[in-house]
């Protein structure tokens, strides 16, 4: 499957993305391998990317993205109803937390 990513990223100034992994399975497969496949490529593209992880992924990404800014959110919020509640509270606090 080929990656298509827009050319019109400017260094001087890049485009902020602010990428929501926090239901990215523990084992990786299907969309974890595609969203763990695509993220280098936006960084290397030159956007600017922050990403929210679950703690048991943030070593991961840590290492595979060392110029992104990686943030676990807590352990407390790994079952899928915790997430979620999570994905509607502590996202838009955090957006606000990363804006520039």
């Amino acid at each position: 499957m080929g990656m298509i990513v827009a050319h019109f990223v400017s260094h001087s100034h890049p485009i902020r993305v602010l990428m929501d992994g926090t239901a990215i399975p523990a084992d990786l497969g299907g969309v974890g391998r595609h969203v763990d496949d695509l993220v280098p490529e936006l960084v290397e593209q030159g956007v600017d990317l922050t990403m929210a992880v679950q703690e048991r992924d943030a070593e991961h990404f840590a290492l595979r993205l060392p110029s992104a800014r990686i943030i676990p959110i807590s352990r407390r919020f790994e079952s899928r109803p915790a997430r979620m509640a999570w994905e509607q509270t502590g996202l838009p606090k955090l957006i606000r937390k990363v804006r520039p």
